[in-house]
């Protein structure tokens, strides 16, 4: 904030609570004076206590750490693609190597799925079906795994998608195991 990449300042951080007790703070805050050379002399905010939703993130992650469950949202208009932590450890992917873009998620589909997956997903950004689908993904590993995604797309009032979200679980088992009965 203070070097002008932000417009606010923000940031959660603990704080020992006067019975002693340990909370989440959110503080957020701008400069609201400067003096006649420019230099920012008042400095205005707030603090909440985000204690409980702390709580429940932690809560979730764990849930979703031993489900592999992944959850990402995606802007369409600006195509910027955001997974949680379950979502990289499920596609095996390091968050420092992942654009955020959509072309990275389809990267990581197998050859033989991508037609599929990609016409799946167009379909649904048309308003023509649901996106519920699966799709064989290679991890950065070399490993092949079958990935199931269920979204959702918020519209504006055009009916255009804006943004899109869901979730990913791996049915690697599961996929392995309906073939060997087909067979």
């Amino acid at each position: 904030y203070m070097k002008g990449r932000s417009e606010t300042y923000e940031n959660v951080h603990r704080m020992k609570h006067k019975d002693g007790h340990w909370v989440h703070i959110l503080d957020k805050g701008r400069f609201s004076g400067w003096d006649s050379d420019g230099t920012p002399n008042r400095f205005t905010g707030t603090h909440l206590d985000v204690t409980e939703v702390k709580k429940l993130q932690q809560e979730q992650e764990f849930i979703l750490n031993y489900t592999k469950i992944g959850i990402w949202k995606w802007d369409v208009k600006k195509n910027n693609l955001f997974w949680d932590a379950s979502m990289y450890k499920l596609y095996g992917v390091n968050p420092d190597d992942f654009s955020g873009a959509y072309d990275a998620w389809e990267k990581t589909i197998h050859p033989k799925w991508k037609e599929s997956a990609t016409d799946e997903l167009n379909q649904a950004l048309a308003g023509e079906v649901e996106f519920n689908t699966s799709f064989d993904i290679i991890t950065a590993e070399g490993t092949t795994k079958h990935i199931a995604a269920r979204g959702h797309i918020e519209r504006n009032t055009k009916k255009e998608p804006v943004f899109m979200y869901g979730i990913n679980w791996d049915k690697t088992e599961e996929f392995a195991t309906q073939k060997e009965l087909e067979n």
